[in-house]
C-alpha cells in the first residue's frame, strides 16, 4: 500500500469510517501467508465428520481436528517422510477439494497479520518499547530516510557490530583518549543507545531500531563511563560541522535550578546554538529520582527553545519509572525500562559483542532519550520542519495516565509515534490512476499494472501538510489548473479567518489525455525555512478495450453523457438486451435500424450510484454483441465513484413461470465478489444470502464466452466481471435491486470443473455450426435431493443463433436446467434436450470421459426420436442432423448402479463352415454380464485381419459369424488365426480372451 494511501485511511478510520482491505498483505512477502499443508474446509449442515475424512483420504489429506465453530475442521496434506507440504501443494489440494458439495467452503489455514509493519529481526517481540510507542505503525508510513543524520553523544560505538555496521558513518573521539578517529565503544552505553535510535531493522538479525531504515547515525565519542565538559563541547562542534540534523544526548549532571543561568556552560551554549540553527536534541531527563528529584543540566535546556526535548522514563505500562526525574521542563515521556520487575522489562538493544552475544537489556532515561531521537528522525524523513518536532510530539502524545498537562514526570506525555508522523508528515501520491515511477516503484518491486482504459481517466493525489496554493500537478509536463479538492481530512485557518486545506486529496477530471504512456508528475512545497519540497511521479497506458471478434456478453463500466453504441462500435455490429417484462430480446444494429430497449439508455431500466437516481448509462446494463472483427472501445467515460450501485430487477408481477431473467453488468472496471453483493427488497436491504433464502433470487450468476457458452457459478462462489454481462434470476413476484459496492476480488483462472467425492458429475455439451454449450451437468450427490433444490441451476435465455443442451425440470414446470444433481442411490433418469434455431446443420452431443464418473455406474444414452441406445463409457458423443424447421432432439440418460459383478467370457468356441466353399466361421461365447464387446480376428502375428463385430451384448450366450474374408472383402488363405474378444463392462473392467483356430479351404 502507498505511504499516504495508508495515512488516508488511518486518518478515516480515526473519524469512524469502516474500511475493508480485501488481499493486501500488511508483511513482508517472506513471511508465509498460511499455515504450509493445512486445508481448512467448512461443511454443510448435516455433513458427518466421518464423510469429512472420507473426503480427506479421497484427497490424499489426513483429518487432524474439528474446530470450535461447527462445521469447521483441519485437514494436511500427507507427504513424504513426513516432510511439511509446500505453499504450491497446499494451494493444489486446496483446489482438488473446491466444489465438492460436501462443503460451503475450502480455502487454506490463512495467516492474518496485525495491520503494522512488523520486522524480521529475531529478538523484535522482546522489544516492547517499539510497539508500546505505536512506531510499527509509523513505520506503515514512515521508515526512514538517507539524508537524515542522528549524532549519538555517548561513549561510542562498537563499529563492526552486525545490526549497527550498515547504519553507521565515520564518527569523531573528543574523549582525549585514542586518535579523534577511533569512537570505539569499550563501556557498551553507546552502542545500546545507538542501537534504539538505528539497529539495521528487518535483516533476520538481533533488534529492531526505531529508524527501520535509511537514517544515518554519527557516533560522537566523548568518554568512557560519562563525558568531561570540554569533551562534550568539542563532539557538539564537531557534529555541527557534519550537518547533523538530530543529536541524542544521554547523558547529563544535577543542576543548581529548574531555571538555566544567564551565561550558561559552553556545552550549553553549543547546545543552544545548535538548536536556534535548526538541530532538534533529545536528551535524557535524568534518572536520579529517588535521591532527591534535582534538576539535571543539559536537560533543563528544554525551556529555552522549541528545538530542544527532555526526556523522561516510563515502563511498559506507561507508569513513571521509579528513577526518571520529574521536572517543569519535561517535555514528554518514552520507554526507558523498569527491571525492579525483572530484566527483560528493561529496554533490549545492541551491546558490546563480547557480552550476550551484542545484545543486552538496560534501563534509564537514557534508554527513553534515544527512542524520542529515533521518532524525530523519522518525522523529519516524512518531511516535517526541525521546528515542527517539539509541537508534533507533545501535542500528539498519550495522555490517558495524566492528571493535568503538562506533568513534571511526563510532560505532555508518552510519545506516539504513529500520531506524530500523521500531524506533521509532508508528502505528494499518486494513487489513482495505477502505474509506475515514483513511489509506485520504490524498493525495487516490478510492477506490471493494468492499462488504463479511459482517455479521461480520473487523477487522484494524495496530499499532506501542503496548501493548495503551493502544489503543482503537471501531466505530460503541461501544468494543470483546475484540478479540484477533495476528502479533506486537516485543515488550518489563515490569518484572514479562511479554512485553508492541509490534508486532502487533488482530483483531476474531464481532461483528454492520448493513447499510449502519460505522466503525471507532482510538486509539493511546505515554505520554510528552510522550504521543504516534496515529489512523486506516476507513469501510466491507456489503451482500448478490446472486445473480440464472434458472440460475448458484455458491459461498459464507465459513464460518458450522451454516447450511443456507434460511438464505440463503429457501424458492423449487433446488440441484443432481454427485456424482462416483455420476455424477448431488443435488437439494435445500425445496419437493420434500433430497438430503444437495445441502446445504451434503455427506456426500462435505471441504473445509478446509490443515493443518486439520475441513471448512469450505460453503466450496469449487459449485452449480447456479435461483430465480424475486434472491437477497441476507447471511451472517454468516467468510472464510478467508489460507492455502492444499484441495478434494479424484474420480479415476476404478473408473468407467468417462476424466474425472471435479468441481465446485470458490473459497474466497476474490476471484479466484485457476488458474495459481496446486497439487495433492496420490499422488507429492506438485506444480503445477498438471505434475499436467495427469502426467495428473492437464484443463489446462481451466469456468464459468457464465445467458446464454452453459458459458465454459471453458485454462492457464495462467483463475481461479477468487469466489462461482461451477467444473468441472475428473480423468483419473486416483486422487484428488486442488487447493490454492487465497490469491493474488488482477485481474477483468477477457472481450475478445472468442481467435483463432488459424495456422488459424480457428468458434463454434457452441445455444438452446431461454430455455436457451442458446453458447461451442463448431470450428477448424484449426497447433499442433493430428486426434487427441487440449490443443485439445480436453471439455464438462462439464448440469443439467436444458437445451439443449447438443458435438461427437462423433474417438476414438469418446461424450465431447462444447466446443472441437475439428484441424491445417491438406485436408478436416476434425466430428459436431455439439445436444440439450435440453425437449419439443416449437424448438431453434436457430447459428454465427458468415462474417467468422470464411478467405475460401478453403467450410463445410457437413448435417442428418443429413433429409439437408439449408447452405451456413454464407449463412445464420447452422438451426432443428428436438423430439417428445415429445426425442433429440441431428447435423449434420455439413464444411470444404473453396477451389481458389482465382474464380467467374464467363458464357453468360447469356433466352428469351420459346414464346406470348404463356404469358408464361413460360427463364434459362440457367453457373458457373464452386459458388455460392450469388440470381436475381432488376428492373423498369427497378432494383426488384425477383419472385425467381426463391435456391439453391446446382454448377458448370456452370444452367436456371431464371421465370413472368412478380412477387411477389405478377400478371402483370407488357409492357415492359424487369432480369435480376440474383448469385453468392456458396465463398470468399466475390461476382459478379453484369444483363442487360436485352424481356417482350411
Amino acid at each position: 500500500m502507498n505511504k499516504w494511501l495508508r495515512v488516508c485511511a488511518q486518518v478515516w478510520l480515526s473519524a469512524g469510517v469502516a474500511l475493508l482491505t480485501l488481499g493486501v498483505p500488511a508483511v513482508g512477502a517472506d513471511r508465509p501467508a498460511f499455515v504450509p499443508g493445512e486445508v481448512v474446509v467448512w461443511a454443510q449442515d448435516g455433513v458427518s465428520v466421518e464423510s469429512v475424512r472420507n473426503a480427506g483420504t479421497d484427497a490424499n489429506l489426513e483429518f487432524v481436528r474439528s474446530c470450535l465453530m461447527p462445521g469447521l475442521y483441519v485437514l494436511r496434506v500427507k507427504t513424504s517422510g513426513g516432510a511439511p507440504a509446500t505453499a504450491e501443494e497446499t494451494i493444489g489440494a486446496v483446489n482438488a477439494m473446491k466444489g465438492n458439495a460436501l462443503f460451503r467452503w475450502v480455502g487454506t489455514n490463512r495467516i492474518f497479520r496485525f495491520l503494522d509493519t512488523v520486522p524480521n529481526d529475531p529478538r523484535y517481540r522482546e522489544q516492547w518499547h517499539l510497539p508500546l510507542m505505536n512506531i510499527p505503525q509509523a513505520w506503515d508510513i514512515e521508515k526512514g530516510s538517507e539524508n537524515v543524520v542522528v549524532a549519538i553523544v555517548d561513549s561510542g560505538v562498537v563499529t563492526t557490530h552486525p545490526d549497527l555496521v550498515d547504519r553507521l558513518l565515520p564518527g569523531y573521539n573528543s574523549s582525549g583518549t585514542g586518535a579523534t578517529t577511533d569512537v570505539t565503544d569499550t563501556d557498551g552505553h553507546g552502542t545500546h543507545v545507538t542501537g534504539i535510535v538505528g539497529a539495521t531493522t528487518n535483516n533476520g538479525l538481533g533488534v529492531a531500531g526505531v529508524t527501520y531504515q535509511g537514517v544515518k547515525l554519527l557516533p560522537v565519542k566523548v568518554g568512557d563511563g560519562g563525558g568531561t565538559l570540554t569533551a562534550i563541547a568539542d563532539g557538539l562542534q564537531w557534529a555541527h560541522t557534519q550537518g547533523v540534523h538530530v543529536v541524542n544526548v544521554s547523558l547529563g549532571a544535577a543542576a543548581e535550578s529548574d531555571t538555566p543561568p544567564a551565561q550558561l556552560a559552553p556545552h550549553e551554549a553549543k547546545i543552544l546554538e545548535m538548536a536556534r540553527a535548526g538541530v532538534v536534541f533529545a536528551i535524557a531527563a535524568g534518572n536520579s529520582f529517588a535521591e532527591g528529584n534535582p534538576p539535571f543540566t543539559p536537560a533543563y535546556l528544554a525551556q529555552l527553545d522549541p528545538h530542544i526535548l527532555c526526556v523522561a522514563a516510563c515502563d511498559k505500562r506507561k507508569r513513571q519509572t521509579t528513577y526518571s526525574e520529574a521536572r517543569p521542563y519535561t517535555t514528554i515521556s518514552a520507554p526507558g525500562g523498569e527491571q525492579s520487575t525483572g530484566e527483560a522489562d528493561g529496554i533490549l538493544s545492541t551491546y558490546l559483542l563480547s557480552t550476550g552475544g551484542g545484545y543486552a537489556f538496560a534501563q534509564g532515561t537514557s534508554m527513553a532519550a534515544p527512542a524520542a531521537a529515533g521518532v524525530a528522525a523519522l518525522l523529519l524523513s516524512s518531511g516535517a520542519a526541525p521546528g515542527e518536532i517539539k509541537d508534533a510530539v507533545t501535542s500528539t502524545a498519550d495522555r490517558s495516565m495524566l492528571t493535568k498537562v503538562p506533568d513534571d514526570a511526563y510532560g505532555y506525555g508518552v510519545i506516539d509515534a504513529f500520531a506524530a508522523v500523521l500531524k506533521v508528515g509532508v508528502g505528494v501520491t499518486v494513487i489513482e490512476p495505477d502505474g509506475t515511477g515514483g513511489k509506485a516503484s520504490q524498493d525495487g518491486i516490478v510492477r506490471n499494472p493494468e492499462p488504463v482504459e479511459t482517455l479521461r481517466p480520473v487523477i487522484r493525489i494524495a496530499v499532506n501538510q501542503i496548501e493548495p496554493s503551493n502544489l503543482t500537478v503537471k501531466i505530460n509536463a503541461q501544468a494543470v489548473t483546475d484540478w479540484v479538492v477533495e476528502n479533506v481530512t486537516r485543515s488550518t485557518t489563515d490569518t484572514e479567518g479562511n479554512t485553508v486545506p492541509l490534508s486532502y486529496e487533488a482530483v483531476v477530471r474531464g481532461m483528454d489525455l492520448p493513447a499510449g504512456q502519460n505522466v503525471v508528475e507532482v510538486t509539493g512545497v511546505k515554505p520554510g525555512p528552510p522550504d521543504r519540497v516534496v515529489t512523486d511521479l506516476r507513469k501510466f497506458v491507456i489503451q482500448p478495450r478490446q472486445i473480440g471478434a464472434g458472440r460475448s456478453l458484455i458491459s461498459i463500466p464507465y459513464y460518458e453523457e450522451n454516447v450511443i453504441p456507434e460511438t464505440y462500435f463503429g457501424q458492423t455490429f449487433r446488440l441484443a438486451r432481454w427485456l424482462p417484462l416483455e420476455g424477448r430480446y431488443a435488437v439494435y444494429s445500425p445496419m437493420v435500424g434500433g430497438d430503444p430497449g437495445a441502446s445504451f439508455a434503455p427506456p426500462d431500466l435505471r441504473p445509478h450510484p446509490d443515493g443518486d437516481a439520475a441513471p448512469q448509462y450505460p453503466v450496469g446494463i449487459a449485452y449480447w454483441m456479435d461483430t465480424e472483427s475486434v472491437k477497441p472501445v476507447l471511451t472517454k467515460g468516467q468510472p464510478m465513484p467508489a460507492k455502492s450501485f444499484i441495478i434494479p430487477l424484474r420480479g415476476l408481477g404478473n408473468l407467468a413461470g417462476r424466474i425472471n431473467w435479468n441481465m446485470v453488468g458490473c459497474p466497476f472496471p474490476f471484479d466484485v465478489p457476488f458474495n459481496a453483493l446486497l439487495v433492496d427488497t420490499p422488507a429492506g436491504r438485506v444480503s445477498i444470502g438471505t434475499a436467495v433464502d427469502r426467495g428473492y433470487l437464484l443463489p446462481n450468476i451466469f456468464s459468457y464466452d464465445g467458446a464454452t457458452g453459458y459458465t454459471f457459478r453458485t454462492l457464495p462462489d462467483g463475481a461479477l466481471r468487469a466489462w461482461q454481462g451477467h444473468w441472475v434470476g428473480v423468483t419473486s413476484k416483486a422487484d428488486v435491486a442488487l447493490v454492487v459496492p465497490p469491493v474488488r476480488t482477485s481474477r483468477s483462472a477457472e481450475v478445472g470443473i468442481p467435483t463432488d467425492r459424495s456422488g459424480w458429475k457428468l458434463r454434457l455439451s452441445a455444438s452446431a455450426s461454430g455455436q457451442s454449450d458446453t458447461y451442463n451437468f448431470i450428477g448424484v450427490s449426497a447433499s442433493a435431493t430428486d426434487g427441487d433444490d440449490r443443485y439445480d441451476v436453471p439455464k438462462p435465455p439464448m440469443v439467436s443463433p444458437f445451439v443449447t443442451v438443458g435438461v427437462q425440470s423433474s417438476n414438469g414446470a418446461g424450465r431447462l436446467l444447466a446443472q441437475d444433481l439428484r441424491s445417491v442411490g438406485g436408478t436416476k433418469t434425466w430428459d436431455v434436450a439439445v436444440a439450435t434455431d440453425i437449419p439443416n446443420v449437424d448438431v453434436t452431443l457430447g459428454w465427458s470421459a468415462a474417467a468422470s464418473w464411478p467405475r460401478n455406474v453403467k450410463l445410457l444414452l437413448t435417442d428418443t426420436a429413433t429409439g437408439q441406445a449408447v452405451d456413454m463409457r464407449t463412445r464420447r458423443s452422438v451426432t443428428f442432423r436438423t430439417g428445415e424447421t429445426p425442433s429440441p432432439r431428447l435423449f434420455r440418460v439413464t444411470a444404473v448402479p453396477g451389481t458389482g459383478s465382474a464380467t467374464r467370457i467363458s464357453n468360447v468356441a469356433v466352428r469351420t463352415g459346414s464346406t470348404r466353399a463356404t469358408g464361413s466361421v460360427q463364434i459362440d461365447f457367453t457373458l457373464s454380464n452386459a458388455a460392450t464387446c469388440d470381436v475381432k480376428v488376428l492373423g498369427a502375428d497378432g494383426r488384425a485381419v477383419s472385425t467381426v463385430a463391435s456391439r453391446a451384448s446382454h448377458a448370456g450366450d452370444v452367436h456371431l459369424v464371421w465370413s472368412g474374408r478380412d477387411g477389405n472383402g478377400r478371402s483370407v488363405p488357409a492357415g492359424t488365426y487369432l480369435l480376440q474378444i474383448r469385453a468392456v463392462g458396465s463398470d468399466g473392467e475390461v476382459v478379453r480372451v484369444i483363442q487360436p483356430f485352424a481356417m482350411v479351404r
